[in-house]
Formats: C-alpha cells, sequence, structure tokens
C-alpha cells in the first residue's frame, strides 16, 4: 500500500484488541467441537471465504468514504459496521465471524496466536449503503423496464393536395390551380395533361383544344426530399366556330344585310357598332351616318360555351342619289330625290343649281322631290345636300343629274 490513508487504516486494524471474554470462547469452541468431521473442511473453506469478502469490503468502503469526505475516522466505523453487517446477513457466517481473521504476532513464542475478535458497534453506516443500494437497483431496474421513448418527428410530411376553379371549362378558358398550404418549403411541378408544366405553386393555364386532361402536382421537401402526388381530371368542352359575313344593301348604301354560320348554337348576339343590337343569326342593320364601326357576334352552343367574332364595317354615305330622270309625265321616273334621304327621319337641305351657279330647287322634306320643271333633255344640273344625324352632326354631299327623254 503505498497510500498513506491505507496504510493509517491497516496499522489502526493491525493495533486494535477487543476485550476477551473467556466465556464466549468456551461456548465458541463447544458449538465448533459438535459439528460433525466431515462438515469441518467445509466450515474452515466459508471461514475464509467470509474473511476475504470482509476485508474486500473494508478496503472498497474506506476508499470511497476517502473520496467523499476524508475523515479516517468514519471509515473505521464503517469497517466495524460492514463486519457486523455481513455476520448478520448469514447465520452460519455469524458463528464464524465471532472471531476474525487471526493475526499472528510473531514475538518471543511463535506458538502462541493473538486473536482479534471485532466489536458490534451500531449499524447505522451499514443500513444506509444497503438503502442506497437498493435505491440504485430499482432505479436500473425501472430503465430495464422503461426504455427510452423515441421522440416523434415534428416535421410533417408534403402534401399534394390541389384544387381548380372550375373542373369543367370551355376551349380558351383560364384554369386557376391552387395547391394547399403546407408546413414545410417545398418545391411544386405541374403537369397540365397538354404538355405544358409549372414549378409555381398556384399557377393559371389555358386549355385550347378540347378534351379529358390529367392534372398532376408532385410535391417535395426541401429538406428531406420526401414526396407527394395527387392527380385531378379537367374537361374542356369544344368552343364554337363562328363564320360573319356583311354586304351593303343594294337600295341603300347605309343599309347592311350582316350573317354569321356556326353549328349547335342555341343563342345569337349581334352589337352593331352604334349602340344598336340584334339576337338574330342574320340580321339587317341601316346606320345613320358613315363612318367605320366595329361589329361584333356572340354565339353560344349546347355546352353552354361562347365564342365572339368581330369585323371592321366602313359604311360609306352617299345618298344613292340617280344621275338622271325624265320628268314628261309618263308616271315613269318623273321626279328625283337620293333613296338615302327617304329612308328613315333624317334633317336635310337639298339644292339644285344649273349651270350658271343659281338654284332652281330647294327641298327639305322627303314627301317633295324635285320635278323638273323647265326642264329640256340634255340638260346637266348640279346637287348639292346637307344631312344631320341624331347627334346633330352634318355631312355635306353632291353630284350631277342629267335630263333623260
Amino acid at each position: 500500500m503505498n497510500n498513506p490513508f491505507e496504510q493509517h487504516i491497516k496499522q489502526s486494524l493491525e493495533n486494535y484488541e477487543a476485550k476477551y471474554n473467556p466465556a464466549d470462547w468456551s461456548d465458541l469452541q463447544n458449538k465448533l467441537s459438535k459439528a460433525k468431521a466431515g462438515k469441518s473442511s467445509i466450515g474452515k473453506g466459508l471461514m475464509i471465504a467470509a474473511s476475504i469478502v470482509i476485508v474486500a469490503g473494508a478496503i472498497y468502503y474506506f476508499s470511497a468514504s476517502d473520496s467523499k469526505n476524508n475523515k479516517p475516522q468514519n471509515s473505521v466505523v464503517a469497517s466495524q459496521n460492514i463486519i457486523q453487517n455481513e455476520v448478520k446477513e448469514n447465520p452460519i457466517q455469524k458463528n464464524q465471524a465471532e472471531i476474525s481473521h487471526p493475526l499472528s504476532v510473531i514475538g518471543e513464542n511463535s506458538s502462541k496466536e493473538k486473536t482479534v475478535v471485532t466489536a458490534a458497534p451500531e449499524n447505522k453506516t451499514a443500513s444506509t449503503e444497503k438503502t442506497e443500494t437498493q435505491e440504485t437497483k430499482n432505479i436500473t431496474e425501472n430503465k430495464s423496464n422503461n426504455p427510452q421513448q423515441v421522440q416523434p418527428s415534428n416535421i410533417s410530411s408534403p402534401k399534394a393536395t390541389f384544387h381548380a376553379d372550375m373542373n369543367k371549362v370551355c376551349e380558351g378558358s383560364s384554369v386557376q390551380f391552387t395547391s394547399d398550404n403546407n408546413e414545410v418549403e417545398c418545391t411544386y411541378h405541374w403537369n397540365f395533361g397538354d404538355g405544358e408544366t409549372s414549378m409555381e405553386q398556384n399557377p393559371k393555364h389555358i386549355y385550347n383544344t378540347a378534351g379529358n386532361y390529367s392534372v398532376k402536382l408532385l410535391v417535395a421537401s426541401i429538406k428531406d426530399k420526401k414526396s407527394d402526388e395527387q392527380k385531378n381530371t379537367i374537361t374542356v368542352s369544344p368552343a364554337p366556330e363562328v363564320k360573319m359575313n356583311f354586304s351593303a344593301s343594294d337600295d341603300n348604301s347605309l343599309s347592311v344585310n350582316f350573317d354569321a354560320n356556326a353549328e349547335n348554337i342555341t343563342e345569337w348576339k349581334w352589337n352593331f357598332g352604334d349602340k344598336q343590337n340584334a339576337d338574330e343569326q342574320n340580321p339587317a342593320h341601316t346606320y345613320n351616318k358613315k363612318g367605320n364601326y366595329q361589329v361584333s357576334v356572340t354565339a353560344k352552343n349546347s355546352f353552354g360555351c361562347i365564342t365572339t367574332a368581330k369585323q371592321n364595317v366602313n359604311v360609306e354615305y352617299n345618298l344613292l342619289a340617280p344621275t338622271g330622270f325624265s320628268p314628261n309625265g309618263d308616271g315613269l321616273n318623273d321626279t328625283w330625290i337620293p333613296k338615302a334621304l327617304l329612308v328613315g327621319d333624317q334633317i336635310f337641305t337639298l339644292t339644285i343649281y344649273n349651270k350658271s351657279g343659281n338654284p332652281v330647287c330647294t327641298i327639305t322634306d322627303k314627301i317633295h322631290p324635285w320635278e323638273g320643271q323647265n326642264t329640256h333633255v340634255g340638260d346637266t344640273f348640279i346637287w348639292k345636300a346637307v344631312v344631320k344625324d341624331k347627334n346633330g352632326e352634318e355631312s355635306n354631299y353632291k353630284g350631277l343629274i342629267t335630263i333623260a327623254p
């Protein structure tokens, strides 16, 4: 032993001498002599084993006590308590433990041995150690019976759930797709089923051809690459194909004939560009003045799909004035007035001039045309007209008239 403390303990044990009682010693010798001869060797073995356990326990306890409070005197008492506790635990060892391991004292008479008998102080320290040992055992058993619980991960898996604002649309219509929000940061990959894709979270897409399309959304977590996919079907119905035509009227350049063609149409609606409308398939419309008008026709088919066609119509307002007439009284072509002024309730002033520039006739209403008084076959006249539309805007027109036979 190199440790000074351990040397001190050893010297203390060697110098310790318990009080000797002859009566106790005689009683012990009588009990041992009654044991059978065949068990004597077993008894000695048990004695030796008990002694080794006692000494080992004392050394362990002394070392532990030294590391805690470094008080040698408490270690001596603890050693004695451990010895007494060992004796109480085993009745067979109790009788043997009453005689401690004999420490030979070599002096003048080598045939004599000095026996050290241990005392029996209070067992307070040993009881405390036993309680701590039992608590340690219980803790160990609880750990083995209750394995550590694995805490579930708080990271949610991505969800690819989405919806469209319309599952049934017409050709050329825009569909808004919306992906439900995810608790984790994700990437989004859309496949619209018509060869088009998108990486947006909430994209818009236009379907230009009728049919059924399988829309797929793949959502992947950026952190752990977990993914989810969902599919949905979009039905696209055909829109009507409308063809629109127009032509000027034979008797009035301000009157225009319109027509439109399409299949499975249930509803028509025309807008002539002058705030006038019609719901026929092939209407005719008369404009009040010349100009350029944007005309549109809207057709709705049996699927509820709508198509609108538009064209620009240029209306030339020239009053459709005849270039001649024959005022001979035969009842045929005896009067003259521009045909456009006979339509509607237009406000106008029509004046006819001779070659000299002098006025020969003025007309302000359609029921009083020029009758060609005092004219001769072959005479030529100039006419001028000022026409006001419904908004009060004036338009000026002019032309030539020749007297026919």
